[in-house]
């Protein structure tokens, strides 16, 4: 604390702008040394950096990091239990939640394949919109799963949300919910699966093909953990054999994000075949555009 009753922060990491220092401010703190300072603000950058500042610093008793997720920041944590570690959760959880419906619709009605095409073509066609009764299935209950459900409600989709407690519940509209140890019937006939989760050695690998044969063909995949959710061998001979259309990744972070399969480019171990495609209902050839 200064003399005045301050609360001393550093701030260090990624702040070119000043838009943290100033938030500080804001906030009634005073932006400090770190050799000073009682908290600190990792606002990004390497995870090494982070470590060498805590050595430097020992009056620092609160650290705020940038990320809902802390996978990366793991051993820091571990490195220095006693400290009061703090994270951006939920701060994502609304936009990450649009950006998910944006591209599960996107990418239900084939609209990267019509945006690039020159000319009509019968095979740019997509599945059929989700519908009344349709099941999406939330892995995950935190902020994105709740954002998601409220945003999915006014579609009439039949909405299960599988999560680690069942005794937790679950703040958002959502038809069924299901435990940690429920997940088959949670994917079983489902047309849309995203993931949620964050990535731990409890969640890593754990959709393998079995798990994914669960899903209705055609199904539309995302996933907020980069892919690494699911075990890659067993999803692309779900590929192979067409069990499902689409696999996306959405960041933590909305202005990062980027989808795989139809919407650009994948690292090699989660390059998949053209999906399969159908005609659209309604749809009549044209001409040309």
């Amino acid at each position: 604390m200064t003399g005045d009753g301050q609360l001393m922060v550093a701030v260090l990491g990624d702040d070119e702008d000043g838009n943290v220092c100033a938030a500080v401010e804001r906030g009634g703190g005073r932006p400090g040394a770190v050799a000073d300072a009682r908290a600190l603000i990792w606002s990004g950058g390497d995870v090494e950096d982070l470590a060498g500042a805590l050595e430097q610093a020992s009056g620092i008793t609160w650290v705020q990091l940038p990320s809902a997720g802390i996978e990366s920041f793991r051993p820091v944590v571990q490195r220095w239990p006693d400290l009061t570690w703090t994270c951006a959760k939920e701060i994502y959880g609304a936009p990450v939640a649009e950006q998910a419906l944006a591209l599960l619709l996107a990418l239900r009605r084939g609209l990267p394949e019509f945006a690039r095409a020159g000319r009509w073509s019968p095979e740019v066609l997509s599945e059929p919109l989700l519908g009344s009764g349709d099941v999406v299935t939330i892995l995950g209950g935190g902020g994105i799963a709740v954002s998601l459900a409220r945003l999915l409600a006014p579609l009439g989709v039949h909405v299960r949300v599988q999560r680690r407690s069942v005794a937790a519940g679950f703040d958002g509209p959502h038809a069924e919910l299901f435990g940690e140890d429920q997940l088959a019937a949670a994917l079983d006939g489902a047309r849309a699966l995203v993931v949620t989760l964050p990535l731990t050695d409890a969640t890593r690998g754990l959709l393998g093909a079995p798990e994914l044969r669960r899903l209705a063909r055609g199904a539309v995949v995302l996933t907020s953990a980069g892919g690494r959710c699911s075990t890659p061998p067993g999803s692309r001979r779900c590929w192979r054999t067409g069990r499902y259309a689409v696999w996306g990744w959405t960041s933590p972070i909305p202005s990062r994000c980027r989808t795989t399969a139809r919407c650009g480019a994948t690292p090699p171990a989660w390059s998949p075949p053209t999906p399969r495609t159908r005609r659209q209902p309604g749809s009549l050839p044209s001409p040309g555009w």
